[in-house]
Parts: C-alpha cells; structure tokens; sequence
C-alpha cells in the first residue's frame, strides 16, 4: 500500500491535474458527439414535417381547385347531382347573371 503514495509523489500534482482535463475532454468529446447525434436526428423530423406540410399545401389547392370546378360544372349544366353532392358536403352556391344575360362563374361558399 506504500506504492500509491510514493507513485503519487513522482508523479507530481500538474500531471494530475493534466490528467484531469484530458479525462474532462474526453467526457467533453463523448457528450458532443451524442449531441451531434440527437441534432441530426431532429433535422429530420424537421425535414420530414416540412415535406408533409408542403405535401398538404398543394392537396389542399388541388382540393379548392376540384371544388371550384365542380361548382362551375353544376351551374353551368344545372346538375342536381352534383349541386346536391356539394350541399352535402357544405358548399353553396348561387349563379349570378351578368347584363347580356348570361350565366356567371358562381360563387361558392363553404360552410363548415
């Protein structure tokens, strides 16, 4: 037991000490790395989200778009099946004249 203390002597106190940080710095190395990991990993998720919102956007125009052209289609045929499919689906609309007479694209209105 009397070679701990004697090693310690040579060893010294500023190599303890250097000891100390190199072993700090490792930690230090290991913990980013993990970090680095984890950041990664939610620049993903981010990523993806982004897509599915993205994705989500232009179905939801595309769904305005088949709307609006099924509303035209009933008023300009006076379909009552379609009329009847969209009120169903709570969408009204009303066809306008303009002066000469003829029909105008109508206007929808979505009820929720």
């Amino acid at each position: 037991m009397r070679l701990l203390p004697e090693v310690i002597q040579r060893i010294g106190m500023i190599d303890w000490i250097a000891l100390g940080l190199a072993v700090a710095a490792a930690i230090a190395f290991l913990v980013k790395m993990v970090i680095a990991g984890q950041v990664v990993e939610l620049q993903k998720q981010a990523t993806q989200q982004q897509n599915q919102i993205a994705s989500a956007n232009v179905l939801g125009q595309v769904n305005n778009q088949l709307i609006r052209m099924l509303v035209e289609a009933a008023a300009s045929s006076n379909d009552k099946a379609i009329s009847g499919l969209l009120e169903q689906n709570g969408i009204r609309f009303d066809v306008r004249s303009n002066p000469s007479g003829t029909a105008v694209a109508p206007a929808a209105t979505a009820n929720p």
